[in-house]
């Protein structure tokens, strides 16, 4: 892919398969990798992957070929991955084959039957161009052999000119050592189709047959997925972070002490607020002569002053106190991470732990805060306005069991759905996250092998599944807004044909004023509800994520 600063290259062949020293593996099944978005052919796939000496492997893994690797391929030895790689590379049947040292990570035996079965049956015998890197000699004796040194192409010919111009480096009794090696090591047992594995790549040697390598199907690499309502230690855990983080140790109460406190200030500003309206109230019931009076405008103005007050220090505290929290979350899931176990790094993709600290700490820092706030606030506003309506107009409590059993049907089925498919929404994120650090990671392998378009593919796939979650997500949020809308409508119609009937039979005598009062916070109501119900399960839904940075946070230490 460099380009050329002088001359041209022309390229002759029309494919090209390549295997790097250091294998890419992507999280997936053996098979997935393999194949790498090409056909799968039975006969020539069998041919391949038993010339890669993999059926042993094959034996000992317990899916098989449908085994699940894992992130960077966790679930396999250095040599299995560079066994993989070369049957990736063998598979695509290219007319060009470029093999990076792929004997490197086998032993001896093992690498022997790979040069013999796979490269010179697979490839050369049926005139396929392969340039294979390798030290070792004992394989390209007989072959064209190519020099390189310090970058630059120093001899160009048999293995004896090539250790001529090497000027000592490479000698004749390098290559009789390496070939006496070999003998040894075929008189000292049978060659099999496995062999071992060198643990060149850090992926220690191949387990026996009697310990089967564990895979992708178990629990250990797949990422957890609460389900049910968000637990109340969760909601605990970020009231005990809003506080201080002293006497939240020394106290469990102490989250629940830092919830009341907001909801006294809450209380107090929505009482000061519904004051103020009673007091307006009764000033525009004076005669004129008597709303100039001091003593009534100094009353409404000391409202209203008390009202901008509270709702200043509700807003600043409120604020403060949440992405407090946000913060002490964020910085136990770093020190749990930093000293969490190497397992942990081995089988978590880090698309996961990136998601967590993106996604979750994002929601948490952004949404959560706001969300928070907004419900608080218009809980407060409806409650008021409710409770006025209520006291003005009672005969409005005939029509209120009925809305009120719709309501909590309506919002307990919302508040389940749109939960679990938040939790959906953050599970199908992690998948994309991974597979652009996977894509980063073997670039180079995805572009010489000329899997752009099946990478594309994958990655378009894992983007629709969390669209899928994502607008599936966003159409309960209108499916519980029209049905909150429907009760309010109800409740408004009911509450203004009452009043009329009430009004007219004489039955109840109610005051045009006051009417008109409870009916205009009735027609605010209207819109406010709704959006309060939906802020209250959006609260909910974004606890999740406070959920999910928590589990980090208790991650278990190293030492």
């Amino acid at each position: 892919e460099l380009e050329a600063q002088s001359g041209s290259i022309h390229r002759r062949y029309r494919s090209l398969a390549y295997a790097a020293q250091d294998p890419w593996v992507m999280d997936g099944s053996v098979k997935e990798n393999i194949l790498m978005g090409k056909f799968f052919e039975e006969e020539w796939y069998d041919k391949v992957v038993a010339a890669c000496s993999l059926l042993t492997d094959f034996d000992q893994l317990r899916d098989g070929d449908m085994t699940i690797v894992g992130d960077r391929g966790v679930q396999l030895s250095g040599g299995q991955r560079a066994r993989i790689g070369l049957a990736r590379a063998l598979y695509r049947d290219a007319e060009v084959l470029l093999l990076d040292d792929p004997l490197s990570a086998v032993d001896s035996r093992v690498g022997r039957v790979i040069f013999y079965d796979a490269i010179l049956n697979l490839a050369i015998s049926r005139n396929k161009c392969v340039v294979l890197a390798t030290h070792q000699h004992q394989f390209i004796h007989d072959y064209r052999c190519v020099l390189v040194s310090s970058g630059r192409i120093d001899c160009v010919g048999s293995y004896d000119d090539c250790v001529a111009a090497s000027k000592g480096k490479i000698s004749k009794s390098l290559y009789n050592a390496e070939n006496s090696t070999v003998s040894d090591a075929e008189k000292s047992g049978d060659t099999g189709a496995g062999g071992r594995d060198c643990a060149k790549q850090g992926g220690g040697a191949a387990t026996s047959a009697n310990a089967p390598t564990k895979n992708g199907s178990d629990d250990e690499t797949g990422e957890t997925k609460t389900q049910g309502v968000v637990k109340l230690a969760t909601f605990n855990k970020y009231a005990q972070a809003m506080g201080s983080a002293s006497f939240a140790a020394r106290s469990p109460w102490g989250g629940i002490l830092v919830g009341l406190i907001l909801i006294v200030l809450f209380s107090v500003t929505q009482a000061s607020v519904l004051g103020t309206i009673a007091a307006l109230g009764i000033w525009s019931e004076k005669p004129a002569d008597e709303q100039s009076s001091q003593q009534i405008l100094g009353i409404v103005i000391g409202l209203g002053l008390v009202v901008v007050t509270l709702a200043v220090v509700r807003a600043f505290s409120s604020f403060s106190l949440l992405i407090k929290a946000s913060r002490k979350l964020h910085d136990a899931m770093t020190a749990a991470v930093l000293r969490a176990k190497i397992e942990f790094f081995d089988t978590q993709p880090l698309g996961r732990v990136l998601n967590r600290f993106s996604a979750d700490v994002g929601s948490n820092d952004d949404m959560l805060p706001t969300t928070s706030f907004d419900f608080a606030m218009c809980f407060f506003l409806c409650l008021g306005a409710m409770i006025t309506t209520l006291i003005t107009l009672p005969y409005t409590l005939l029509v209120v069991p009925l809305l009120l059993w719709y309501f909590i049907w309506v919002r307990r089925i919302y508040v389940t759905t749109s939960r679990e498919l938040k939790r959906l929404e953050g599970l199908a994120r992690s998948p994309m996250f991974a597979m652009l650090g996977e894509a980063l990671g073997g670039v180079a392998t995805i572009r010489a092998n000329g899997a752009i378009g099946y990478f594309r593919t994958k990655f378009e796939s894992a983007h629709n599944a969390h669209t899928r979650a994502f607008f599936s997500f966003i159409a309960s949020s209108r499916w519980v807004g029209f049905r909150m809308d429907s009760i309010m409508f109800l409740f408004i119609s009911c509450a203004t044909f009452l009043a009329v009937v009430f009004n007219t039979q004489e039955v109840l005598s109610v005051d045009p004023a006051i009417l008109g009062l409870s009916l205009t916070m009735l027609l605010q109501l209207s819109g406010l509800f709704q959006w309060a119900v939906r802020q209250s399960a959006e609260v909910v839904n974004l606890m999740v994520s406070v959920e999910r940075v928590a589990e980090y946070g208790d991650l278990p230490p190293e030492a």
